[in-house]
């Protein structure tokens, strides 16, 4: 068992040394010390360690150019308020937000079960690859704001094209509006999510031999499988051929009803 104060104490440093050199506050902590995602230490250790992730999201956890601070909250369940004030669980969902100088990164540890409308905990790899999700979503918001772009026009493809006017974001926000960083994603973010997701398996020998339980029974990949949770219903989801969709979708399927990948070892 990876103990837990080892990531305390490396994330600890990443945090002194954010905002002592940056000014600038990370609280990755909320997340790795709340008792909503024990049992995941080891993956966070490796994740937080691995090279691909460290130069994925440099600007956001390593960078002195990062506009804003970067926070985390996590809870059982999200609740937001609907148009008559009334609260709603959020169903699972989970969502970055910006907030004067701070960008915050809600994450929920249950997704919502439509078939008898309940909430089941979040598997540790699934879990794993929603903040890394998150965290793409925010990478795009920090590129937008450095480049001087309020959120308010984060959809606003006029706006972005006076202040970043070589962006490939552009494209896509004239062509999908609300949605055009789910299809960017899908496009130019998915395969390395799947990638930092096979690289926490493949280092964690328990998991890797629970996960690998999955694999005779279909013969698509478990992480490919894992990326594609939040871009279905993107144009590149769209293009995959219906009997990849079908495996994927049996994949989902086996891998939610089989208990695997739930402690590290």
């Amino acid at each position: 068992m990876v103990q837990l104060v080892r990531v305390q104490e490396y994330i600890s440093e990443l945090t002194i040394k954010s905002h002592i050199t940056y000014e600038k506050k990370i609280n990755i902590s909320n997340i790795v010390n709340s008792p909503l995602t024990e049992g995941m230490n080891c993956l966070f250790e490796t994740l937080l360690n691995n090279e691909q992730f460290k130069e994925t999201f440099k600007v956001l956890l390593y960078d002195t150019s990062r506009v804003n601070d970067l926070e985390f909250d996590v809870q059982e369940k999200l609740v937001y308020s609907d148009e008559n004030g009334y609260s709603q669980f959020a169903g699972g969902a989970t969502g970055v937000g910006v907030n004067d100088n701070r960008t915050i990164i809600h994450l929920s540890a249950t997704t919502y079960k439509k078939s008898d409308n309940s909430f089941i905990k979040r598997k540790p790899l699934e879990f794993i690859k929603t903040f890394i999700y998150e965290l793409y979503h925010a990478k795009i918001f920090e590129e937008l704001l450095a480049a001087g772009i309020e959120s308010s026009a984060f959809y606003d493809a006029e706006k972005v094209k006076e202040k970043m006017p070589n962006s490939n974001f552009i494209p896509y926000i004239e062509e999908y509006g609300d949605r055009w960083q789910q299809e960017y994603m899908a496009v130019h973010n998915r395969a390395g999510l799947a990638s930092m997701i096979e690289a926490l398996d493949q280092q964690n020998p328990s998991l890797k031999e629970q996960f690998a339980q999955l694999l005779p029974d279909n013969d698509v990949s478990p992480y490919d499988m894992l990326s594609w949770i939040g871009l279905q219903g993107t144009k590149a989801y769209d293009k995959i051929e219906p009997e990849d969709k079908i495996k994927l979708y049996k994949l989902f399927a086996n891998y939610m009803t089989k208990d695997l990948d739930k402690n590290c070892n």
